[in-house]
């Protein structure tokens, strides 16, 4: 085409493009798109709602030229495949020229090699038939499918090509018999009907002899008679009349009338018994049915392809059909970008597969949804055979290849910013870095038991105790490992390890928990203090009601201020590490502080001044030093400390003792049962 007669470069018109034509001028098709497809032929002056269409039908074409060359092998990845062809589209009408064109095309099959046969036989029964069924081009449809599937079995094809022959004549003469005997008999009642004979296309034969595992001559609607009446009163009138004239097979019986397909189909199925004892399908339905039915409204397609529900898809392939019977504007134009450009993506692995996508999405989200573990190792990506950074979204029909490092792992960054837009892959990072937070919590926990069980030469006896005094929730007993994560969460403080240490090694001071819960029983506010502030207001927990002298802590909260648990309390141990910040050591007012004996070992690099500063450190925590031994150690300058203390009974041993070991050239501090 001579691009001089236009300045805005008009290109050249697709032959498959050109080939539509006729076939769209036989339709009740948009007069945009005929308008459109005449002036790129005639290379007249188009205005800007032509060039907008021209561009989406080279942008189709360019589309669908690339996806052929990677075309799916398993019925899901056609169905992705179909999908990502309707994303593609910006109008439905350039989805109508494809499928035009691709008929005309198919038409010209004994022009082609076998191998370009197969190839197109396979697009046609996977992705054009199938969609063209979803706007309602029943006439295309059958026509795609037959072509096809002569060239994708030949001889099944001809074989019923062959019996359908053989009784045409017979088949035809019945026909036109049973259509003048019913003409006669509705005639007579004065009821006006359109009737026609419905031939069977070979396909749809092939397809339910496979389906119900019949034989050709098993099939019951090789004969098929469509009745078109002027309204419902007439299809149940003729409906009574057939059944009183001829013997109905009640089983095949559907009125889809009084109860529409889910799609909005409506007529009355029936089989009746004609001339020679043979079947006869009878369809009946109002002219104002049968247009819906005939031109795309009613949806059957869903039941014909088994597809999956789709809400989006659904309300996708009903906009098609309704934009396909009038004009579509501006406005509309916008509508469909809007909705096409939608929800989803499609991209194509390096093997050719489908993958569909949150829109979007990126790189990552795609080696996520291929694989958690090369989700973990990716590092890089090619797009087109281009390297991207992983955080760019993609397009549809974007060919990716991962690029992944050994032993790679996730990065924290890529829950922030736009690295990853499905749930599904931020769920599987998140999950890897949550993995990886309770085996730090883990291993510190462990460190800190095995220093507890170290200081205090305990023993597994004392993880079971452990186990028992302290209950998460539901009141279910803890697990080691649990206790050990529950430590390294700081959910299980010092101060209530402290207090678990002295209660396992002194039980004797250790009294026993009230169960009341009687607000009566609860001591006043005076009976609190808080060290460095004094009394204060307070409010007994009611889910531990802890009594004197039981060890307790105050936690803070909007609605009831400082409220008192016992230091072990199994809701207080529940809540999440961020709410220790709310924490306050309290005592109860009014009660005599007891002394409990403690006796510890200390060992030492030998240093002036080492022994002033252990008894102001312990003068400073109020300990009382009851007898005190410095012996040699078993290194040299060593040496050893014993120390028999008298503390208070709320004293934190772990804490006395981490003092102690801060003192400088102190090696370590642990507990003993008696002095040496």
């Amino acid at each position: 085409m001579n691009q001089e007669r236009n300045p805005k470069h008009w290109p050249d018109l697709p032959s498959n493009f050109a080939q539509a034509l006729p076939l769209l001028q036989s339709l009740p098709a948009p007069s945009l798109l005929i308008d459109t497809l005449t002036t790129w032929e005639c290379a007249q002056e188009p205005d800007e709602s032509h060039i907008r269409l021209r561009h989406q039908l080279l942008h189709w074409e360019k589309q669908r030229q690339q996806l052929s060359n990677h075309l799916p092998e398993s019925n899901e990845q056609w169905e992705n495949f179909r999908r990502m062809l309707l994303s593609l589209l910006a109008s439905p009408l350039v989805l109508l020229t494809a499928l035009a064109g691709h008929l005309a095309h198919l038409r010209l099959f004994k022009l082609m090699d076998e191998a370009e046969q197969q190839q197109l036989a396979m697009q046609t029964l996977s992705v054009y038939a199938p969609l063209a069924n979803r706007l309602g081009l029943s006439t295309w449809k059958w026509e795609m499918e037959d072509i096809a599937f002569r060239l994708s079995h030949p001889q099944d094809y001809s074989s019923i090509a062959k019996a359908l022959a053989s009784k045409r004549t017979e088949r035809e003469a019945f026909i036109a018999h049973t259509i003048s005997d019913i003409s006669a008999l509705l005639h007579a009642e004065n009821i006006s009907v359109d009737i026609a004979g419905r031939p069977k296309h070979i396909y749809s034969i092939y397809k339910k002899m496979q389906r119900k595992s019949l034989a050709f001559e098993q099939l019951y609607d090789l004969h098929a008679l469509r009745l078109l009446t002027h309204s419902i009163e007439d299809c149940y009138r003729v409906l009574g009349l057939l059944h009183q004239h001829y013997v109905p097979l009640l089983s095949e019986f559907d009125d889809y009338i009084a109860r529409p397909k889910a799609n909005g189909y409506q007529s009355i199925h029936t089989i009746i018994i004609g001339q020679n004892g043979w079947p006869v399908e009878i369809q009946i339905r109002t002219h104002q049915m049968h247009q819906l039915a005939e031109e795309g409204v009613a949806a059957h397609w869903r039941y014909k392809e088994g597809a999956q529900q789709d809400a989006s898809l659904t309300q996708l392939v009903h906009q098609l059909r309704q934009s396909l019977s009038g004009e579509l504007d501006a406005q509309s134009f916008d509508a469909w970008e809007k909705e096409l450009t939608g929800k989803h993506i499609f991209v194509l692995t390096p093997k050719g597969d489908l993958l569909r996508l949150t829109q979007g999405a990126t790189a990552l989200d795609v080696a996520y949804l291929i694989h958690t573990e090369l989700g973990h190792s990716c590092r890089g990506a090619l797009v087109n055979g281009v390297i991207k950074p992983l955080d760019e979204p993609l397009s549809n029909g974007d060919r990716v290849e991962i690029l992944t490092q050994k032993q790679g792992t996730p990065n924290l960054n890529w829950l922030s910013g736009k690295f990853l837009a499905t749930s599904r892959a931020r769920g599987k990072v998140k999950a890897y870095f949550n993995r990886q937070a309770a085996d730090v919590h883990l291993a510190t926990g462990k460190s800190q038991l095995d220093r507890l069980k170290s200081r205090f030469r305990l023993g597994n006896e004392f993880v079971q105790f452990l186990t028992q005094r302290f209950t998460f929730a539901n009141n279910d007993k803890s697990s080691d490992k649990s206790i050990a994560i529950a430590i390294g969460q700081g959910r299980i403080s010092s101060e209530q390890l402290s207090k678990a240490v002295q209660d396992y090694l002194h039980p004797r001071v250790q009294s026993p928990i009230s169960t009341s819960t009687n607000e009566n029983t609860k001591p006043q506010d005076s009976s609190i203090f808080v060290p460095g502030i004094g009394k204060v207001s307070a409010h007994i927990a009611q889910c531990c009601a802890p009594h004197p002298p039981e060890p307790i802590i105050g936690l803070l909260t909007r609605q009831h201020g400082l409220r008192i648990h016992r230091q072990d309390c199994p809701d207080l141990l529940a809540l999440p590490a961020q709410t220790h910040q709310r924490l306050l050591k309290v005592r109860w007012g009014g009660i005599q502080s007891t002394e409990t004996p403690l006796c510890l070992e200390i060992i030492a690099i030998e240093r002036d001044n080492l022994l002033v500063d252990l008894v102001t450190c312990l003068t400073k925590e109020g300990v009382r030093i009851g007898h005190f031994q410095a012996l040699p150690g078993e290194q040299a300058n060593s040496i050893r400390v014993h120390l028999e203390l008298s503390v208070n009974a709320e004293q934190d041993w772990l804490a006395l003792m981490d003092k102690i070991e801060s003192l400088s050239e102190v090696l370590s501090v642990t507990y003993c049962l008696e002095s040496s």
